[in-house]
């Protein structure tokens, strides 16, 4: 690289070298002292140039001018950079926080047993009997993630029970809570599992009881100390230590009181449930502390969250005082009120909406959302009303907690499947109906859960199918017939998909059925309600299931307001419900119900059908539909005070579905929360 030419530098330099007295130089060895302070009058520094000596260089850094433009400059930046972090600041306060896992996908229940029964052809080194003996299990589960992921659009899946039990209540009654049930499969299957989700970019959520354990729990077998609930009584004279009942008293033989007693520890044990299942006394700081041992193990697993049964038996009344016997018949918070206590609840807490909002939380969030069971009831009656299901809907949002999460359950293993809720109705009007459903829950605010089945349109067994000699679950109102194994395809010969069993097993005593699936398959399976054929099928309710759960990831569904109709509340026509669901800077939807078995007209408002059950005409919807529209603007009859709720999410602490955290954030206060 060549020199570079600097004419001004050379000739200041030969200037300052004629000038020079070179008489004066000192010649010594002696390092010249510099001051880096060196001064110079201004007629003595040359005017700017490039290259210019340090010297030079900060005289001129040291005037005004550069010395207030520099100050300027910094100022600038410092203004700018505040400016930046409050904008952000704002936007941030301003703006929702990211959804929650459970709050983008519906939340998919499986029971186990009823699933899927592995293949024995794609586990040929396990070492257990579990594949092909007709009852589901974790492998089972495995080979069908595709399906939920892909064919369906399912992020997160609920299990109900899987831990080591007696069975005695299929898995409600744990004798280990850190193992599954050798009958599901193993812990390897279990860590499979988690693996196999997460890879798919699914959740995982596990059933938790605790309430009780099983009488078999190593706990209660020791006597382990203050561990249980028990009271002095003496069995010769039937004393119980009071009167209250037990919400399987059907199941007891006539044994009514909530209260066994135990002759080796010579005192009664309560258990709200069945005798064998004893209530664990929430109160000892030890009880606490196992459960939250529990939960934590299982959160160092992998798994992603709880659902928490039984949440409202959790505390007994420290009285044990006897209650009163009131007339079930009277008005229902006279019934209500004239309770001591939470545990004459029909299922977990079935209660009174009244009674669940507590559960979200007064001041601080205590569990993400009680499960809301009010839809579960519709249809039972042999109809349904648009103004009924206004009136359930409006119920819950208008009295939830502001900020909460809502949620919608119509199905689950202890319930009449939707389809098989109104009697004497076609099997078109059964797609029908499962279509509309799935139509309200999917586009109201918050949560929504599918009992699998209920995406295939599947119906309850019959009495001829399950006769009593074949039931497995005994009680009065058995839950055999909703807890049916789901069709994988259309071949009766090879239990339709469920399990690669053959001959006659699983079968309870003086049962004649030829089978060997755990509970029989229904008949209906070969007519269509199977997997691999609404998979095929562009109508089916499966694919209906699917566009509504790709509909549901627009904003307005996951965020917007719902409004009701005010026109509406005059009920007629019975079977009309409207809403809408609209967000502020996105897109509004109207969506528009006829529950009676008779079409009726209705103002289509010039909207854009996005989704319908039926095809019809466009502004008259035929029995038991329904159409999704999309509309320019907000109609009139939707403004006004009171009308609409806006769902805005708040900063929560996740109790009853718990994600991942440090370990001290993961305890779980059950006194706080259950109490």
């Amino acid at each position: 690289m060549g020199d570079i030419e600097n004419p001004a530098f050379e000739q200041e330099v030969h200037k300052k070298i004629e000038e020079t007295n070179f008489d004066d130089v000192n010649d010594s060895d002696d390092e010249v002292e510099k001051s880096p302070d060196t001064k110079f009058d201004d007629g003595e520094i040359p005017e700017a140039y490039a290259g210019m000596p340090a010297e030079v260089l900060i005289h001129y850094s040291r005037q005004k001018k550069w010395v207030f433009g520099r100050l300027a400059g910094w100022l600038v930046i410092l203004a700018t950079f505040a400016t930046l972090i409050s904008l952000s600041g704002v936007i941030i306060a301003q703006s929702p926080p990211c959804l929650d896992f459970w709050e983008k996908s519906p939340i998919y229940q499986i029971y186990p047993r009823s699933f899927k029964d592995c293949d024995p052809a794609l586990n040929e080194n396990r070492q257990d009997q579990i594949c092909g003996d007709g009852i589901g299990d974790i492998p089972g589960i495995i080979e069908k993630l595709d399906y939920l992921k892909e064919d369906l659009g399912i992020s997160v899946v609920w299990v109900s029970p899987i831990f080591k039990s007696p069975m005695q209540d299929f898995g409600y009654d744990v004798s280990d809570y850190r193992q599954p049930d050798p009958v599901f499969g193993n812990m390897a299957d279990l860590q499979k599992l988690i693996e196999e989700m997460h890879n798919r970019g699914m959740k995982l959520v596990l059933d938790f009881v605790p309430n009780h354990t099983s009488v078999e729990h190593e706990k209660f077998q020791n006597m382990t100390e203050d561990f249980f609930v028990w009271r002095d009584g003496e069995k010769p004279k039937n004393s119980c230590p009071n009167n209250w009942q037990s919400v399987f008293a059907v199941n007891d033989k006539g044994d009514l009181p909530a209260w066994t007693y135990h002759p080796d520890v010579g005192k009664y044990y309560y258990r709200a449930f069945g005798w064998f299942q004893a209530d664990l006394n929430m109160y000892n700081k030890e009880v606490q502390r196992f459960l939250n041992d529990i939960l934590d193990f299982w959160l160092d697993e992998g798994v992603d969250g709880f659902r928490i049964d039984a949440i409202g038996y959790g505390f007994e009344e420290e009285n044990f005082r006897n209650e009163s016997y009131i007339d079930a018949s009277e008005p229902e918070p006279l019934f209500w009120s004239n309770l001591y206590h939470d545990f004459t609840f029909e299922y977990e807490v079935y209660t009174s909406t009244e009674k669940n909002m507590k559960y979200y939380g007064s001041y601080e969030r205590e569990a993400d959302f009680p499960f809301n069971f009010d839809l579960i009831p519709l249809g039972l009656s042999g109809s349904i009303k648009g103004a009924e299901v206004r009136q359930l809907i409006d119920n819950w949002m208008f009295k939830m907690p502001f900020g909460r999460t809502p949620n919608w359950v119509v199905g689950n293993h202890d319930n009449t499947r939707l389809a098989s809720r109104i009697d004497g109705m076609t099997d078109d009007d059964k797609i029908k109906i499962s279509k509309l459903f799935a139509q309200l829950t999917f586009t109201l605010p918050g949560t929504n859960f599918i009992y699998n089945g209920e995406e295939l349109g599947m119906v309850d067994l019959t009495e001829q199918e399950l006769p009593d000699e074949c039931k497995v679950d005994i009680q009065k109102d058995s839950r055999d017939f909703e807890r049916n194994p789901i069709p994988w395809n259309g071949d009766l010969a090879s239990n339709y998909g469920f399990s690669t069993c053959t001959g006659k097993q699983n079968l309870p005593q003086n049962c004649n059925q030829d089978r060997c699936t755990w509970l029989p398959l229904s008949e209906t399976a070969v007519n269509g309600l199977n997997v691999a054929s609404q998979i095929e099928d562009e109508d089916s309710v499966l694919n209906f299931y699917k566009k509504l759960i790709e509909l549901r990831q627009d904003e307005s569904f996951t965020r917007g307001s719902y409004c009701r109709n005010p026109a509406d509340e005059s009920g007629k026509p019975e079977g009309l419900l409207r809403y809408l669901r609209t967000l502020e800077g996105g897109k509004t939807f109207e969506i528009v119900f006829n529950w009676g078995n008779s079409g009726l007209k209705f103002d289509h408002k010039n909207g854009r059908n996005i989704v319908e059950t039926f095809g019809s005409d466009k502004n008259e919807l035929e029995p038991y539909s329904g159409v999704i529209l999309e509309l320019g603007s907000i109609p009139a009859e939707y403004q006004g005070k009171g009308i609409c709720v806006q769902r805005r999410a708040v900063r929560k602490r996740n109790n009853l579905i718990l994600t991942s955290a440090t370990k001290d954030e993961r305890l779980f206060d059950f006194e706080a929360h259950f109490g």
